[in-house]
């Protein structure tokens, strides 16, 4: 468990092929998965894209979908 106080370990990769596919299978073993969100305005804003619900759904750990700020 990592505490407030203590670096956070992020391992990148690059891999090739179906983004859902391969997010969760970097995911096995991973504490937290976090995928990002585009949003094209409007509603769709407040929903997850289709690789995010996927792993919403289907990944072995957490998943955080981290949406982009709004610049006013």
């Amino acid at each position: 468990m990592v505490g407030v106080d203590q670096p956070v370990r992020v391992t990148p990769r690059v891999r090739e092929g179906d983004p859902a596919r391969v997010l969760l299978d970097v995911a096995q073993g991973a504490d937290l998965l976090v995928v990002g969100n585009r949003g094209h305005g409007g509603f769709t804003e407040v929903l997850p894209g289709s690789v995010g619900q996927h792993c919403v759904r289907h990944a072995p750990c957490p998943v955080v979908v981290a949406r982009p700020a709004k610049i006013r």
